[in-house]
């Protein structure tokens, strides 16, 4: 919850650490993968054309930071990551029932 505050712009307690890291069109499928979601689904949660998705994964398209530490933490922490992006993006979009979580 305090993750979600802090992606809010609100006030939270949390700490924040800078991460560095080169994201790969392997990567989002990986992310994707974890996630058990299609490009059409991962394009939604993201707020992007599945279009996009594909590029992404094709190496086509760069990929924005914001996605690349997403897909970090749905690697590296992939129940906690998956939990607080499927309640931002059913917050921000009402997604959570259109991707069946």
């Amino acid at each position: 919850r305090e993750g979600l505050k802090f992606a809010q712009g609100k006030p939270a307690k949390v700490k924040v650490e800078t991460l560095f890291i080169r994201t790969t069109g392997q990567d989002i499928k990986d992310a994707r993968n974890i996630l058990k979601v299609s490009q059409p689904q991962f394009a939604r949660i993201m707020a992007v054309s599945s279009e996009t998705v594909k590029k992404w994964e094709q190496g086509k398209n760069p990929i924005p930071a914001a996605v690349g530490y997403w897909a970090e933490g749905i690697k590296t922490h992939p129940s906690q990551t998956k939990k607080l992006l499927f309640e931002m993006a059913g917050k921000l979009t009402g997604l959570v029932h259109a991707t069946g979580h």
